[in-house]
């Protein structure tokens, strides 16, 4: 009874894997690989980087091939997740194994020795993250525990994205997106405050702007433009209205040169051709002997869209031959709402 109670007793201790057929099973060594498990997310990758990678290597996940992970020579890249090769061996090319992407890694390959705290990027060197000092930029996915150039190390998890700082408009500013690690977010941007101001050239000499109810002005330069209010050849007496807009502020500057003392001259706004319009403005002018006019109107919080356009119509009665100074004539619009 008593040996029939051994060898069960060895069976169950040889099924839980606590005895080998040579003997009592030795405890594992406590190794930095062994302890990582308890305090790093990880996951079972395929190496398709096209070579094997070192313990320690930074990696990037595979946009490509299902579970795999590959390298990147893309310097602080922020679009993709990263993560650091945990298997003590390494991971041969086309193999399996356990990558660490957040937490703890005993090992980070780096291009030069970091110091304690240090902010780490991808580099530009396949497998390897490059240290910098504070403040935390863009594309950082480590700190650094250690002064080594293979230092413990914290992941984040994921690629970190852009804080802080300021965006450039390069083109027609209506919405943004915001890109964040593995996917992007639609944000809506503020138009409050963008606009444009221009002016002319040069002076327009001998100008006849007696037909009808006045001529628009042409307005061949520009200031500043925030969006695409303005074109300097194409209709360019209109400042039009970008999309998201509801609101705008309008103010135009005209001076006039070689006018016929005592003749009627005045400006107003249009709005699609228009000239009568919730907030227009215009004012007028016919002092007897002064031949030269300096006339201004602004206009605030008018109601736009999308696709509204805005203008300066001037008229001089009579004169068929008058000069717009370049000097203080201007034209220009900014989104109130």
């Amino acid at each position: 009874m008593r040996k029939h109670t051994i060898a069960a007793l060895t069976a169950g201790l040889l099924a839980l894997g606590l005895l080998t057929p040579a003997g009592p099973r030795v405890a594992p060594t406590l190794s930095a690989q062994n302890t990582a498990l308890n305090r790093t997310t990880v996951a079972l990758l395929t190496n398709k980087s096209g070579g094997t990678l070192a313990a320690g290597a930074v990696v990037v996940l595979d946009n490509t091939n299902a579970k795999g992970f590959t390298t990147t020579t893309t310097a602080g890249l922020s679009t993709r997740g990263i993560g650091v090769v945990l298997e003590p061996n390494g991971i041969a090319n086309n193999a399996t194994g356990l990558v660490a992407l957040g937490g703890w890694v005993p090992k980070l390959t780096l291009n030069t020795a970091a110091t304690v705290g240090q902010f780490i990027k991808t580099h530009t060197v396949a497998g390897q993250g490059t240290p910098h000092s504070s403040p935390q930029v863009e594309g950082d996915f480590a700190v650094a525990l250690q002064a080594s150039a293979t230092p413990e190390a914290i992941l984040f998890g994921m690629a970190n994205p852009v804080t802080g700082g300021s965006v450039t408009n390069t083109g027609t500013l209506t919405a943004g997106r915001l890109i964040q690690g593995n996917g992007t977010v639609d944000v809506t941007v503020s138009l409050i405050g963008l606009g444009a101001l221009v002016t002319k050239a040069a002076d327009q000499t001998a100008a006849d702007y007696s037909t009808g109810s006045g001529v628009v002005v042409p307005w061949t330069t520009e200031d500043h433009d925030d969006s695409t209010f303005h074109d300097n050849s194409t209709n360019n007496s209109r400042l039009t209205i970008p999309s998201g807009a509801v609101r705008c502020d309008l103010t135009a500057n005209v001076h006039l040169t070689s006018v016929t003392a005592g003749v009627y001259t005045s400006i107003q706004f249009l709005k699609n051709g228009a000239a009568e319009f919730v907030g227009t403005a215009m004012t007028d002018s016919a002092t007897a002997g002064v031949t030269s006019r300096q006339m201004n109107i602004k206009a605030s919080d008018v109601p736009c869209t999308s696709g509204d356009y805005f203008e300066v119509l001037l008229f001089v009665q009579t004169d068929t031959s008058i000069t717009v100074e370049t000097n203080y004539s201007s034209f220009a619009v900014q989104l109130a709402k």
